[in-house]
């Protein structure tokens, strides 16, 4: 009687924790994890340390794949067209998300975001701080110098380089030219080492992009004229460094009173995500770990190298920023009929 009540207990522990359960049958195979950038980039960086923790709280082995291309809609593909067998995840930020693509994506999509993939949490936010850097070879030292440069120029004389279109940098130069009563030629690229690439050749006369290091803040070919902040901690370092010039204390701006500009200071991050339909057992036992990766002293300080602060999001969380930054885009969409 005695060892059947013990099976008994053991049967209702087991049941009543799926992520217990999901860890005797999970991960058995090796764990692939999408990437929607190149490698050496800033979400491939710290995908690849989650992935390292990964393997050392669960076991099995987790490796990174690159697939950039379609501002993230290759990578979302080739996850929907493996089984949802937890075998395959991604990794997602809200600009290549699937509800920002549905609205933003310059490429027509096919999934839908609340049916077809499931968030497991975020284990750390990326302040992927946007802002303004020229050419160090520029003229203007300070931001307030270019913006009157540009205000004394004819409309159309300054080429600015921007991802996109469709990224979250459009709405903020848009709110930006707005502020100050400038108008520039925008250039699209691909991505941020374009934009790079353009200002060292004097193709553009700046860029807005996110302030990377070393490939923009440690680059003596660069000159960082403000970034956007809000959301960031006074006493956080961006991306190491000890201070960079800021928007709102180098002008005065308040950040309340703006709609755009601020956006990228509090949507950064890497999100880990399955296809729907995975095991929930297994989906809850992912986001545990997630959460407990998030509170590893030494998970902490290898992730504040990249710039990342780190705060676990549960699900929940995570979809409704998701949700809110595609509503912002939509809304931006609406007002410029891009």
């Amino acid at each position: 009687m005695k060892s059947k009540l013990c099976l008994l207990l053991m049967l209702v522990l087991l049941f009543s924790n799926p992520a217990l359960s999901a860890t005797v049958d999970w991960p058995k195979q090796t764990v692939t994890i999408i990437v929607p950038f190149d490698a050496g980039g800033a979400i491939d960086i710290p995908a690849r340390i989650l992935a390292d923790y990964l393997m050392q709280e669960l076991g099995g082995t987790f490796v990174v794949e690159n697939r950039p291309g379609a501002q993230g809609i290759l990578a979302l593909n080739s996850l929907l067209s493996r089984p949802a067998d937890g075998n395959t995840m991604s990794i997602i930020t809200t600009p290549t998300g699937p509800w920002n693509l549905k609205i933003m994506a310059q490429t027509p999509v096919t999934f839908e975001p609340d049916k077809d993939f499931t968030v497991l949490g975020a284990t750390s936010l990326t302040p992927a701080i946007n802002g303004i850097f020229v050419n160090s070879n520029s003229p203007y030292q300070t931001f307030p110098e270019l913006i009157r440069a540009i205000q004394a120029a004819a409309p159309g004389t300054f080429n600015v380089g921007l991802s996109g279109p469709g990224s979250s940098v459009d709405p903020m130069w848009m709110e930006l030219e707005a502020l100050f009563g400038i108008k520039c030629n925008v250039v699209y690229y691909p991505g941020s080492t374009d934009i790079q690439t353009a200002i060292l050749t004097g193709d553009v006369h700046l860029g807005v992009a996110g302030l990377l290091r070393p490939q923009i803040i440690d680059n003596p070919g660069f000159r960082i004229m403000t970034m956007f902040a809000r959301g960031v901690p006074a006493n956080y370092q961006y991306q190491g460094q000890p201070y960079l010039p800021d928007f709102q204390q180098e002008l005065g701006f308040n950040y309340e009173t703006l709609k755009y500009l601020p956006l990228d200071s509090t949507i950064g991050g890497q999100w880990p995500i399955f296809r729907a339909g995975t095991d929930p057992r297994i989906c809850e036992l992912m986001t545990a770990t997630l959460k407990k990766i998030s509170e590893r002293p030494d998970y902490i300080e290898q992730m504040k190298a990249t710039g990342a602060m780190i705060q676990f999001l549960d699900p929940v969380e995570s979809v409704k920023r998701h949700r809110n930054l595609a509503e912002a885009m939509k809304e931006w969409k609406a007002l410029t009929g891009n």
